[in-house]
């Protein structure tokens, strides 16, 4: 009985101490921390490089200003636009065998160069581009440079609030015209505070400038008859329509009374059957005006002129 004691007693103690938290060693990792700290320390030394990388570039590379230079050439006439298109402003030289003839400048918008082969006649050639002055409605200048044979002439075209000017072969003669606009009337009044002009209700006349040997000029009373009579009679059309009408089309009467005595003066139907055409057509708070409308119609007509023709000469020794 005594041995079977001893015996269970020393059984218990065995157990015990086999299944002791103390016999089974806890595990360790030693290398997750030093990885750890290893990485936060890898990661603040590449953000520090970084920084230093990047005020190191930003202070050995400033960004450039994008620039611009374009040529274009024409017989003896190059064209040559340069500048920042950052600032958007732009110097446009125009010079004939090297010799400088016009330097301009413009703003915003690039200016572009464009040749127009057989314009405005067969064997002829003209470079245009546009330059632009900036502002709300204004101002837009074409420059037109033509060469015939060994002809060199370029113009300069106040296009006032228009954008472009357009080649047309208006009598089918087989040489090309430039179709401008006449800004005379934008804005219009007679000093009169109940009658005028908004911005949008001018008219823009309809007008041409015509070759010739010595260059551009504008087009002439009754040299576009068929034309400027078809132009006269949609105008009056136009006005007559709305005449009377509520709303606010007095303005447009107005525009169109203008537009279709203009057009008659180009027919060359004379001073006399534009005032008529007002005396028709304007809106009676117009009528009281009539005389000083009239003649500011004629004289618009009449003395139209967006530009002058220049003929440069060649540079000495070529």
């Amino acid at each position: 009985m005594h041995v079977k004691s001893v015996l269970l007693f020393l059984f218990f103690c065995c157990f015990v101490l086999n299944s002791s938290p103390a016999s089974s060693p806890l595990p360790s990792f030693p290398n997750v921390e030093l990885a750890a700290a290893s990485a936060a320390g890898a990661q603040t030394s590449g953000d520090a490089g970084a920084q230093e990388d990047q005020s190191s570039s930003t202070a050995a590379s400033p960004p450039e200003e994008a620039s611009v230079t374009k040529t274009y050439s024409l017989g003896e006439f190059l064209l040559t636009v340069s500048g920042s298109a950052e600032e958007s402003k732009y110097e446009v030289t125009l010079t004939r065998s090297g010799q400088s003839i016009l330097e301009e400048e413009s703003y915003l918008v690039e200016p572009e160069g464009t040749i127009f082969e057989d314009t405005p006649a067969k064997g002829c050639r003209t470079l245009v581009t546009y330059i632009y002055s900036g502002g709300a409605h204004c101002c837009t200048t074409a420059i037109v440079a033509t060469i015939q044979g060994q002809s060199h002439v370029f113009s300069v075209l106040d296009l006032a609030h228009s954008s472009e000017i357009e080649f047309s072969d208006i009598n089918g003669d087989g040489i090309r015209e430039i179709k401008i606009a006449d800004w005379q009337f934008a804005y219009y009044g007679t000093g009169n505070q109940k009658i005028g002009f908004s911005f949008a209700d001018s008219p823009a006349m309809e007008r041409f400038m015509v070759f010739e040997d010595s260059g551009w000029r504008p087009d002439r009373q009754g040299q576009f008859q068929a034309f400027y009579e078809k132009l006269s009679t949609q105008h009056r059309s136009e006005a007559e329509s709305k005449a009377g009408k509520p709303g606010r089309t007095n303005e447009f009467v107005a525009a169109n009374a203008i537009q279709s005595a203009y057009s008659a003066v180009m027919a060359g139907k004379g001073d006399k059957a534009a005032e008529q055409l007002l005396q028709r057509l304007l809106p009676s708070s117009w009528k009281p005006e009539l005389k000083q409308i009239a003649a500011d119609v004629v004289r618009a007509a009449k003395e139209f002129n967006p530009g002058e023709t220049t003929q440069p000469p060649r540079h000495p020794g070529t």
